[in-house]
């Protein structure tokens, strides 16, 4: 960039062309170069990281390269080229931070599948419990009604041969009177027939007494 460059609307335009990149390509890594001098895109582009963090120039530093992916490159100065100014810089991919961050992403995925499988399990123990719950109340509730439909068939079967038992007695009791009672008028008769003939045998008497008295007579 030129010294006397206009660098609020030269870092505007780089702005808008790396926004314009950023909305076609939003997984894409975008890098912006350049001899900045005294611009800067760090007001623009907050997002970024300037990764040239060295004096290439006697202590100024005005070769810079902005990135949109923290710590994804390292810097090493070289030696200058020919007759210029500057130094040169090397920017090495920084595989140890990009493995430290996969390696972060991957702890991550397992700690979120972990706590899945954890909320799954749970969730078909839940189930499960309730399933067995279930069961056990189903189980209980035909338990209980096969009881009471015992217990009342036994009731039933209790009060009918208690009653067939009253019955038996009863009629036995009948039959007993019966029974008493026949004999009762049998004597009676018997007794009313001794009578009978005891008076009939007086009368027979007296009629002969009469006769041999008539006779006598």
């Amino acid at each position: 960039m030129h010294p006397k460059a206009n660098t609020i609307a030269a870092m505007s335009t780089v702005t808008n062309h790396v926004h314009e990149q950023q909305n076609q390509s939003p997984d894409g890594v975008l890098l912006v170069t350049g001899d900045f001098i005294a611009a800067s895109l760090n007001d623009h582009l907050p997002n970024y990281q300037q990764y040239v963090d060295m004096a290439l120039r006697g202590n100024k530093t005005l070769d810079l390269c902005y990135g949109n992916v923290p710590g994804a490159y390292k810097t090493k100065r070289l030696p200058k080229l020919g007759n210029s100014d500057d130094c040169m810089v090397s920017l090495s991919p920084n595989c140890g931070s990009y493995v430290l961050d996969v390696f972060l992403v991957a702890v991550e995925v397992v700690v979120l599948v972990v706590v899945v499988v954890k909320v799954v399990l749970v969730l078909v123990l839940v189930e499960v419990v309730l399933v067995v719950v279930g069961l056990v109340v189903v189980v209980v509730v035909v338990v209980s009604v096969v009881v009471l439909v015992v217990v009342v068939v036994v009731v039933v079967v209790v009060v009918e041969v208690v009653l067939v038992l009253f019955l038996v007695e009863l009629l036995i009791v009948v039959v007993l009177v019966v029974v008493v009672v026949v004999e009762v008028v049998v004597v009676v008769v018997e007794v009313v027939l001794v009578l009978v003939l005891v008076e009939v045998m007086i009368v027979v008497v007296v009629v002969i007494v009469v006769e041999l008295l008539v006779v006598a007579a």
